[in-house]
């Protein structure tokens, strides 16, 4: 006789079926608590890195796709688009379908980072908002840059620390991997104008040759056939190399000149030819010679009026007639030389702030205090290429800047909860921003971090904060513009599901641009 097992009671399956919906349940919220969790971004604090709600408008000249920032209100005010690719003059006209707001973007949290490994400065962090901890505006997400025990200064863009047991302030430099996440491109020859005859002013092109050059520019490249020597200069005036950010189109805000900057190129040399290109900025010149015999580096400084050498390097030189990607880094003090992405020259800088408060104004030996220094705008860069002896092309020409930390003063909702009545004169509106001037360098204890936006123009972030909210001045910690290491939540890692349209505006909310996928650096 053969045993034969019964057939599963119908019941008893409905009961194993809700068990294992309640333990994947269950493991589900386990997962989202401990360990991963999702998060919307809300607002452009951190754009480009990270989009909130905004506009994607392509240029109908050169294709080029800008993400815009919704003002205040949130509706786009189209008499302020500008076509950014072409100069910042030339107005843009969105058509129908780009007015659909898109969604900000979702990424995803690594909490267990906490308390198991500590946070990094550059890490990209969620974390509880100091000054309103409950609501929709509870969890923010800005990039770590102090870390516990440090002092903080922001000297002309650029985050200066002093850790424990140092006697002097030096440059926070970012990682290489960092650095390439956060570029943020002025313009690139590569999307040349279809139609460069219908702009208002010019080609659409900053570089300028010099009235009797030779040069031809067709596309995407500049050629110059002469034997003799020519130039071309960076038109400041359509282009200003400014910390301007096209997200802020419909939210203007003042400007600021900057000189952290990569400049690539794809140069072809004929065996007589040599190219160079120059960039002053700082009270400096960084020249980089280009020829079939040699390849150099040179540094020189503005000293009693002169330019006096202070530093150079010959490599092997280029192959002739043979294009070869040229790629040059001036950001956190260092100078970079990269040949066909291979890194050629590595110099660092390291200036103390004090020199970089003299440099970056032009105002050498000055007799200014650090504080008076510091309220003088910064001096613009300048960049110019030069050719000589034979033919160049130089394709691609491409101009990115770095994030810039700007200066400010604390406004009126930076006293907006209460002061210890022995701490009422630390916070007070027209006084400098957090760690944005000598008088207001910030210094974190043991358990403190700083946080600041990657948008710096439009980011509400450790500068302003003023006073925390008083839950959290109580039970927490009571001091103005950091944040506790209690109040972290993790770090983001990825963005996984990229800036749809909002489905309540008639757009397909439900698919992301997958183009957009990607690690946050």
């Amino acid at each position: 006789m053969t045993d034969q097992t019964p057939p599963p009671d119908k019941a008893t399956s409905i009961v194993d079926t809700l068990q294992s919906l309640l333990v994947a349940f269950v493991l589900a919220m386990v997962f989202r608590g401990f360990v991963v969790e999702g998060f919307v971004i809300p607002t452009g604090s951190m754009a480009p890195t990270l989009l909130g709600q905004h506009l994607l408008v392509k240029s109908p000249q050169t294709g080029v796709e800008t993400p815009i920032g919704l003002d205040a209100r949130g509706r786009p005010d189209l008499g302020r688009l500008r076509d950014h690719s072409t100069g910042r003059s030339e107005p843009l006209q969105p058509r129908k379908s780009e007015l659909r707001p898109r969604a900000g973007d979702r990424v995803l949290v690594l909490k267990t980072l906490y308390p198991f490994r500590t946070v990094d400065r550059w890490d990209v962090t969620v974390f509880r908002n100091p000054t309103q901890p409950e609501g929709p505006a509870a969890n923010f997400i800005k990039r770590t840059i102090g870390l516990p025990g440090e002092s903080i200064w922001i000297v002309d863009g650029d985050i200066f620390v002093k850790s424990k047991g140092d006697e002097a302030f030096h440059i926070a430099r970012k990682p290489d991997a960092v650095q390439k996440g956060v570029w943020q491109r002025f313009h690139d020859e590569a999307n040349p104008p279809a139609r460069p005859e219908a702009l208002a002013r010019g080609s659409g092109s900053p570089w300028t040759p010099a009235p009797a050059d030779t040069w031809t520019h067709e596309g995407p490249v500049w050629t110059h056939e002469g034997t003799g020597q020519g130039s071309l200069t960076w038109d400041d005036t359509r282009f200003p190399l400014d910390d301007w950010t096209a997200y802020n189109m419909f939210s203007p805000v003042p400007t600021f000149p900057m000189s952290d900057l990569k400049v690539s190129a794809t140069v072809t040399l004929d065996a007589s030819a040599s190219a160079q290109f120059q960039l002053a900025a700082r009270s400096h010149l960084f020249s980089f010679t280009l020829g079939t015999d040699s390849v150099s580096v040179k540094i020189s400084r503005t000293t009693d009026g002169e330019l006096k050498p202070q530093f150079e390097q010959t490599h092997e030189g280029l192959i002739a007639n043979t294009p070869t990607r040229v790629e040059i880094e001036h950001r956190d003090q260092m100078l970079i030389l990269r040949l066909d992405g291979r890194e050629v020259v590595r110099e660092t800088l390291d200036w103390s702030p004090r020199q970089r408060l003299e440099f970056s104004r032009g105002l050498i030996n000055s007799t200014m205090s650090d504080e008076e220094l510091t309220r003088h705008l910064p001096q613009g860069p300048q960049l110019r290429w030069l050719v000589d002896g034979g033919a160049v092309n130089l394709g691609g020409l491409a101009v990115d800047r770095d994030l810039f930390h700007r200066r400010d003063v604390l406004r009126q909702n930076a006293v907006s909860h209460a002061a210890p009545a022995d701490r009422a004169d630390e916070v007070r509106p027209g006084m400098p921003a957090a760690a944005t001037a000598p008088s207001s360098i910030l210094h974190l204890k043991d358990d403190q971090y700083f946080m600041l936006g990657d948008n710096s123009g439009r980011s509400n972030d450790g500068r302003l904060w003023g006073w925390p909210h008083p839950m959290v001045a109580q039970q927490v910690d009571p001091d103005p513009f950091v944040v506790n290491e209690d109040l972290l939540v993790g770090k983001a890692f990825v963005v996984y599901y990229p800036a749809a349209h909002s489905i309540t505006d008639g757009g397909m909310g439900l698919i992301p641009d997958f183009g957009r996928l990607r690690f946050i650096r």
